[in-house]
């Protein structure tokens, strides 16, 4: 169903019309009637409110070098190959709402908006269809599994498994792990995908369906050893289920912490490293959204995610039930230890290749809730409800090597040369700076924080957040 531009001489590249965004509006593809590598789809806009029943796709974009064109009213849209495999295996006629063809990729804003409409769009399909693509390993291959599987085949005999050099046996020894094995349960953005989902189907390249109930109740049988080979998948396929265990009892939807959606699966594979923050929007409590801007700032963004952090260890550990006053209670065993190691690593993953700013963020976040412990413990903070942010850590920056213009620092900061790119913080009216130089064998030369006073009431006009928008 998808080919090269080509195969049409008339074709002409695919010219996106755009959304209003005061009508909620989505694009939804239309399956075509015909077949073959010209065969003609229809790209419908509708409001989000009044959309005809419809899928949305859950799948791995794959290596968007290689690319081929689906054709929309006779004009070509470069689609990655994964994803024409895909419509040439789709036989249904439900239409289809896909991110990298409903959504214009190239303009910022509209990609912005979508995004922040993802919990509305996969809570209102019919159902999720995800897109397993044949994937081999060392044995089976996916859809060979997923035959296997539908078979009820629980184990593979020895003699069915590849022994080569580079098996790893273990991991393909049932059907069921061999696919769970599959790079899709590796992405990020599955996890909010799925979550959002009250009804899931998978599909794998060679036109075999797979029950996702079927899928969760072999995870119930599992050890706790083969629970440990994929962790991130059980996870999902767990959590799916008793998100909607939990729905069928209140009308609350089930939100998550930042914190603990961060420290699960920030590891998990993306493209863009803000997405590491932005993935998890559509399943976060509200308190703990952050606004999806990809023209934002990688420095900014991540201290935006700290200072959720910081503020979420707060809300995680203190909390007064309604109509009692005077009175706290642990609302979630959340320590100081666990926070941290979220907090670094995201850093790692959003910074990966980034050795610099890494090594400036590592001192910066060991420091940041080293002061938060010394803050709680010293009963500085409100004794019912700690809102570190406000009365601990109340703002953070990055300021780049030259000179800064940033408008949260004092005139006097603006004429100053600094030497090395540096984040920083402020406790307690002083702000603490952390260097982004690369660590040396000389220890005496390794990065450490410093402080300067700061004078009189120059930040207290300004919020924690537009400080750090303003970077």
């Amino acid at each position: 169903m998808a080919g090269n531009p080509e195969t049409k001489d008339d074709a002409v590249p695919y010219v996106y019309q755009p959304l209003d965004p005061k009508k909620h509006q989505i694009r939804l593809l239309q399956p075509s009637q015909t077949e073959g590598s010209t065969a003609d789809y229809r790209l419908v806009v509708f409001d989000y409110e009044t959309a005809p029943p419809y899928a949305a796709l859950s799948y791995t974009w794959g290596n968007e070098n290689r690319t081929e064109a689906v054709f929309i009213k006779n004009n070509f849209l470069k689609i990655p190959q994964g994803l024409s495999r895909f419509l040439s295996t789709y036989r249904e006629s439900t239409y289809l709402w896909i991110d990298q063809i409903s959504i214009n990729q190239s303009d910022k804003q509209e990609r912005n908006y979508q995004v922040s409409l993802m919990s509305k769009i996969y809570m209102r399909c019919v159902f999720v269809l995800v897109w397993l693509r044949d994937e081999s390993g060392d044995t089976p291959s996916t859809h060979q599994a997923a035959l296997d599987f539908n078979k009820g085949i629980q184990c593979y005999d020895q003699h069915n498994l590849n022994r080569g050099p580079k098996a790893n046996t273990q991991k393909y020894n049932r059907p069921v792990l061999a696919l769970m094995h599959n790079p899709y349960f590796e992405r990020l953005w599955i996890v909010q995908e799925l979550l959002l989902a009250r009804d899931i189907r998978i599909l794998v390249e060679g036109n075999t369906w797979i029950s996702w109930i079927s899928l969760r109740e072999a995870c119930e049988t599992w050890s706790s050893e083969l629970r440990a080979s994929v962790p991130g998948a059980v996870w999902m396929v767990e959590s799916h289920f008793s998100r909607f265990a939990f729905a069928s009892y209140t009308p609350k939807s089930l939100s998550y912490y930042l914190t603990t959606s961060v420290s699960n699966l920030c590891k998990n594979k993306c493209r863009d490293p803000r997405d590491k923050v932005y993935g998890f929007m559509a399943l976060v409590r509200p308190a703990s959204k952050i606004t999806i801007d990809y023209n934002v700032c990688l420095e900014g963004l991540y201290l935006q995610t700290l200072m959720t952090l910081v503020r979420e260890y707060g809300d995680m550990t203190y909390d007064v039930p309604d109509g009692v006053d005077g009175y706290e209670f642990l609302r979630l065993n959340w320590r100081i230890k666990d926070a941290k190691e979220a907090s670094w690593n995201l850093a790692q993953e959003m910074f990966k290749e980034d050795i610099q700013r890494k090594s400036g963020l590592k001192t910066l976040v060991d420091a940041v809730w080293s002061r938060v412990q010394t803050f709680e413990t010293t009963k500085r903070c409100p004794r019912h409800k700690a809102d570190f942010v406000g009365h601990c850590i109340p703002l953070m920056g990055f300021q780049p090597r030259t000179q800064c213009g940033c408008n949260v620092l004092r005139r006097t900061d603006r004429t100053r040369t600094v030497l090395h790119d540096r984040w920083w913080y402020e406790f307690e009216s002083r702000r603490y700076y952390h260097d982004c130089r690369e660590q040396t064998s000389d220890s005496s030369r390794e990065p450490k924080e410093y402080t300067e006073l700061l004078e009189g009431a120059c930040c207290k006009d300004l919020t924690v957040y537009s400080a750090v928008q303003d970077l």
